[in-house]
């Protein structure tokens, strides 16, 4: 069972950073997966923007239903730190 996302954080070049409930914090490239028809509306910025975690499912989501499930996140997405033991919070996601 993989730990849920509690945040998604749209960042620059189409990653996203992500919490989890564990503390962790992963930093995930989008990019190869906008090229497909599903994920295409992706490359709109502001659309691109609106991430957000599934509440349930652990996954990220895009208001028209793209998803990309926590198994694809814990596999492609980078292990960035703990939060828990992160002692500079308004420096931490400046990756």
């Amino acid at each position: 069972m993989f730990a849920k996302v509690t945040a998604a954080h749209p960042m620059k070049n189409y990653r996203v950073l992500l919490e989890f409930e564990d503390g962790t914090v992963r930093l995930l490239d989008v990019k190869p997966w906008i090229d497909g028809e599903w994920y295409m509306q992706l490359k709109n910025v502001e659309y691109f923007n609106r991430v957000r975690p599934h509440s349930l499912s652990g996954a990220i989501e895009w208001p028209d239903g793209q998803d990309i499930a926590p198994e694809d996140i814990m596999e492609f997405g980078k292990r960035i730190y703990d939060l828990e033991s992160s002692r500079e919070p308004e420096t931490r996601f400046a990756v």
